[in-house]
């Protein structure tokens, strides 16, 4: 994720970069390469700090940029334990500086414009969802439940913040199906590692169902009546949208209502996990 975020700053305008901490220098244009965190704070006095490390890395490196006094950006998942994961945002709270979680899929083009359309029909009833794709080269701790489907769980809770685990089917393949329930809605979460990639929703309402294509970038209407309609997407950069974001919380906008729903999709998805 490093790479990519380090490409959107090439792209964007949220940030200047000044440098690049990593045990090996990655030879990416833009910045200072430094092997030591501590070093790089004390040399570069940053305002702002992007972490794309490994989870189980996430606390103590975001501590250590809390005590430098910078703003953090923090991949997903926050911190593989969601009690870590509230303690950190409590002392950045406290602290007067910004713990922003790095889901960016909730800047998709596609999410966003479901969301706006859910404004204008709310009464939804059910959502599928599947996420499917190639296994990272190193397996992460929590697997496809805490690398994949905590996007889901974060996005699904910004739909509906009620939403609690019901019941966890593991399937063959180590494909595995949460249903979540809340305020009468029913969510279903399938997720897994394929070598096809897989990114699709399906939401239905009274009215009809949606159909999103996350990797296709297409939203679908299919009325329960009349003619199936797709809705135009704005081409939109989501990890530039999530640097501006980030960008806009520390100069003055709100972050800490943001990060609860990041904060309760870690604590899903082990309640998922401990049903193995």
């Amino acid at each position: 994720m490093g790479s990519y975020h380090w490409a959107a700053l090439q792209r964007g305008n949220a940030f200047t970069l000044a440098g690049v901490v990593d045990p090996t220098d990655p030879g990416w244009s833009g910045g200072t390469w430094f092997p030591d965190l501590s070093l790089a704070l004390e040399q570069l006095r940053p305002q702002a700090v992007l972490i794309a490390t490994p989870p189980e890395t996430h606390a103590v490196l975001a501590r250590t940029c809390l005590s430098a006094g910078c703003h953090v950006l923090l991949e997903k998942p926050i911190c593989p334990d969601p009690r870590e994961a509230r303690s950190l945002a409590e002392e950045f709270r406290k602290a007067g500086r910004v713990l922003f979680g790095g889901h960016s899929e909730r800047f998709h083009p596609v999410f966003l414009a479901l969301q706006e359309e859910l404004t204008k029909r709310p009464g939804w009833k059910s959502l599928r969802c599947h996420r499917l794709g190639p296994p990272p080269r190193i397996l992460p701790d929590g697997g496809a439940v805490l690398d994949l489907a905590i996007h889901d769980l974060d996005l699904a809770l910004r739909l509906d913040p009620s939403l609690a685990l019901e019941v966890v089917h593991h399937l063959g393949s180590g494909l595995t199906e949460s249903i979540l329930a809340g305020d009468g809605r029913t969510v279903s979460i399938a997720v897994g590692y394929r070598s096809a990639r897989l990114r699709a929703w399906e939401l239905e309402t009274d009215d009809g169902i949606w159909q999103a294509d996350f990797l296709g970038a297409t939203l679908d209407w299919h009325p329960r009546s009349g003619e199936v309609r797709r809705l135009a997407i704005a081409p939109q950069d989501a990890l530039e949208r999530e640097h501006e974001a980030f960008r806009g919380a520390f100069e003055g906008g709100e972050w800490w209502n943001d990060l609860q729903p990041q904060i309760r999709a870690v604590e899903l998805a082990w309640e998922i996990l401990s049903t193995r």
